[in-house]
């Protein structure tokens, strides 16, 4: 059994292959128009739809997830240690392309049905955040005047909120808060 995370995967497989389907997980709690047509799809399709609670389906796409909270902080140990003897434009330049090259594969995941792939993927977008926001947080604050610090950082964590903000919600396109099993 393979898992698929996520409310447009699992509605596009459904339509696509529903015989590859076996089973649907919903949040139980969830009552939206999203899940409404989720369910009402599965039953067309005589594909069984099981309610559970929120952190069994945290449990179950949790780990995708997990790998881009330890590839973060691996990736700023790395390019904190280093960053006197690099310099921070190589940091900048891997962080930016693996932050892309991650972003990309995990829009990818659902097509691919890996779980797997999906944990790699996010572990590789974590990786490049590590390796950039740290560094640049550093070059800002090095660049204003001491007086000016708590500021220039502040700015930085208020950007890097909103962005996470339009960053989260574009990668939990795939790791969403249901989950279908299908047919190996």
């Amino acid at each position: 059994m393979k898992n698929l995370t996520g409310f447009h995967a699992v509605t596009s497989r459904l339509r696509q292959r529903p015989e590859t389907v076996h089973e649907v997980y919903v949040d139980a709690e969830r009552k939206d128009a999203r899940v409404k047509d989720l369910r009402e799809l599965a039953k067309r399709l005589n594909v069984r739809v099981i309610p559970v609670d929120s952190k069994r389906l945290d449990g179950m796409a949790g780990g995708v997830v997990a790998a881009m909270s330890i590839g973060w902080p691996v990736g700023s140990v790395i390019s904190g240690r280093t960053l006197h003897r690099v310099g921070a434009r190589p940091f900048v330049i891997a962080g930016g392309m693996l932050i892309l090259v991650g972003s990309l594969a995990t829009a990818q995941a659902p097509g691919v049905n890996s779980l797997a792939f999906a944990t790699a993927a996010c572990g590789v977008v974590g990786l490049g955040m590590g390796f950039s926001s740290t560094v640049l947080l550093i070059m800002v604050q090095g660049a204003v005047p001491w007086q000016r610090r708590a500021t220039a950082t502040g700015l930085v964590q208020f950007s890097r909120t909103i962005a996470g903000s339009a960053g989260v919600g574009a990668s939990a396109m795939p790791t969403g808060k249901q989950c279908s099993t299908l047919k190996a």
